[in-house]
């Protein structure tokens, strides 16, 4: 969840577009737009045409995009995310700038989804203090005169969900940029299933739960209001943390590298050992208080079968090892990758990149340049690497890393993973 501390901030909507017709006519005039601008271009392929289309509207796109809520921005991300590397980077710029994004529903319109019970019982302030794709979050007082955070749901947000993964499918088919031989279904599937989980907010209350009985003292989880939740409503203990950003600029390196190790071991602990993972690891999900980590939204909480864990703490061993045969056997292992086909020694390139803040040293995240380095060879994957089928379980996991690298590349600090990573080396 975006958290904003300053309503002031944030653009106050008087509707969403939650209905198929008005959802279905914003696509339109969005594919009409850009269809244009294809057929106008003087461009030589198709993808160039497109790539020429997408980069021209950026503000258009994330102009028309940004309002619409739901789960077209939420499966975006996710597919970017997941197959970034088939995408062009005019169409990532698009998404990354989307979540950036900020507004929320007015009081009189969004008041109306909370039952009526928790209208009476709490004290809402009307102006919410956050707000994401499905929901926004307003401060409350409880009867115990206990302060509390609200998270209330968009209407009609859930039957939009295959409107939504209907019109990003066209899209990427139109611009043709992922190869016909790889299958995307079971990815769509997952994402649907992970965003059918991300709006049943009594999932989410049992995931905090669960999150909070695990982490022990060591994080801070917000306590659950259970009287006042409810599938589409969620009430909580609010703490007054810091965001991330403010919360670093008073830190010493020392104290940076301490909360640096704790994310990172926060990680180890829902692959290794609980085997839950928290997906959404970007900023927006956590707060600083009091030297520790606050965690705040647990509606991408997805369980890992033992299968899918021993799967990825094979891999994680592997690259902690820099053991770059060793990976590629294991994705071997899977079939994902065409090895007879696919250049293997750019994929050691690949990995060799990856290694570089694993090693048994101290790293300067601050000054890490691995993900631009990666992102200058992404235009070069689709014709090195020959995918058989994209491991569709992995998509959570895999958001998770890339959350956890820029949490650390922002704290900045200089810490040696490895030594985190002792215990589960063998």
């Amino acid at each position: 969840m975006k958290v904003t501390t300053d309503a002031k901030s944030m653009k106050k909507l008087k509707s969403l577009k939650t209905n198929l017709f008005s959802r279905n006519s914003l696509f339109l005039g969005i594919a009409t737009r850009l269809g244009k601008d294809f057929l106008f271009s003087d461009k030589d392929g198709n993808f160039e045409k497109i790539v020429e289309a997408l980069g021209n509207r950026v503000e258009f796109l994330t102009d028309e995009l940004g309002e619409i809520k739901g789960s077209f921005l939420k499966a975006g991300q996710m597919l970017s995310l997941y197959a970034g590397d088939l995408l062009p980077p005019e169409l990532v710029k698009v998404l990354e700038k989307l979540q950036g994004q900020t507004s929320y529903l007015e009081w009189k319109i969004i008041s109306k989804n909370i039952p009526e019970n928790v209208l009476k019982d709490l004290k809402i302030e009307e102006d919410a203090f956050a707000a994401a794709s499905i929901g926004q979050v307003h401060k409350a007082i409880l009867p115990s005169g206990e302060n509390a955070a609200i998270k209330i749901q968009y209407k009609n947000i859930e039957n939009l969900i295959d409107t939504d993964l209907r019109f990003i499918r066209i899209l990427i088919n139109l611009m043709k940029v992922i190869p016909q031989d790889v299958k995307l279904d079971k990815v769509f599937d997952e994402i649907k299933v992970m965003l059918l989980k991300e709006m049943d907010y009594e999932k989410e209350a049992v995931s905090m739960k669960r999150f909070r009985e695990l982490a022990g003292k060591e994080y801070i989880i917000p306590k659950l209001y259970e009287e006042y939740s409810s599938r589409k409503v969620i009430c909580m203990e609010y703490i007054d943390g810091q965001n991330v950003d403010d919360g670093l600029k008073t830190l010493s390196l020392d104290d940076k590298a301490r909360l640096a190790k704790e994310f990172f071991n926060l990680f180890l602990n829902e692959i290794f050992k609980w085997k839950l993972t928290q997906s959404d690891a970007h900023m927006g999900n956590y707060l600083l208080k009091d030297g520790k980590w606050v965690l705040l939204d647990f509606g991408a909480t997805k369980e890992l079968s033992d299968e899918l864990a021993l799967r990825y703490q094979d891999l994680i061993r592997a690259f902690f090892k820099r053991d770059i045969e060793l990976v590629i056997k294991l994705i071997e292992d899977q079939g994902a990758i065409d090895t007879e086909r696919s250049d293997m020694d750019y994929f050691r390139e690949y990995c060799q990149i990856i290694f570089e803040p694993l090693g048994n040293e101290e790293y300067d995240w601050a000054n890490s340049d691995v993900a631009s380095r990666l992102m200058k060879m992404v235009d070069r994957t689709t014709t090195k690497i020959k995918f058989n089928f994209l491991p569709h379980e992995n998509i959570f996991i895999d958001r998770k890393i890339v959350g956890v690298y820029y949490m650390l590349k922002k704290i900045g600090a200089k810490i040696n993973l490895a030594q985190n990573f002792v215990e589960y080396i063998d």
